[in-house]
């Protein structure tokens, strides 16, 4: 009776578990890709994918961002007022990446040319930790220790800047610094 009733136990377990593992392998995983948004206007824009802000851009900056591969829906607008907008477009997005560039609209009378004096950020990390840099809450690279970098801001604004090691265990900021037009401006963090 025992081994009958162990026999009628192992095929009612690999009934259940079968398609389990059946159910698994039609599982499918997302295939993703970076879209490289590069911005030749002379607007700082917002970035939109499928309705969802995807963060901001300054003039002539580029930022990477992880979509799925597939159809999207790219929308950008100026980010201050929105007042100026691109799209929406609908992209296919391959595995191998795709660069999506905006450039001024063209307005039948334009009466002034907006120009932004573009300022560089300069992040130097003097502490022993790598560290993530945020501006305004977006991220914007990673900087090694004893290391620096480098990206364009829009001048003339205020930002608020942080940043963390990779485990988030350390920080620096919040602060909020005035970015001059034009001008270069160091952040320098500290052990």
């Amino acid at each position: 009776m025992k081994t009958i009733s162990k026999k009628t136990l192992m095929l009612a377990l690999c009934i259940v578990i079968i398609p389990v593992f059946t159910a698994a392998q039609d599982y499918y995983a997302a295939d993703y890709s970076d879209l490289w948004v590069i911005n030749h206007s002379s607007y700082q824009v917002r970035v939109l994918i499928d309705g969802w802000e995807n963060g901001s851009v300054w003039t002539g900056a580029t930022s990477r961002i992880t979509v799925s591969v597939g159809n999207h829906e790219i929308y950008a607008e100026e980010y201050q007022d929105g007042d100026v907008y691109w799209g929406p477009f609908d992209v296919y997005i391959p595995e191998e990446g795709y660069e999506f560039t905006l450039y001024d609209p063209i307005e039948e009378e334009e009466e002034e040319s907006y120009v932004t004096d573009i300022s560089n950020l300069y992040v130097v990390n003097e502490s022993p930790y790598h560290a993530r840099v945020f501006v305004d809450g977006w991220e914007k690279g990673t900087v090694v220790p004893g290391g620096s970098f480098t990206t364009t801001i829009q001048g003339g604004y205020d930002y608020k800047f942080y940043a963390e090691d990779l485990t988030a265990d350390i920080t620096w900021g919040p602060v909020t610094f005035y970015i001059a037009e034009g001008e270069d401006f160091t952040w320098t963090l500290e052990p």
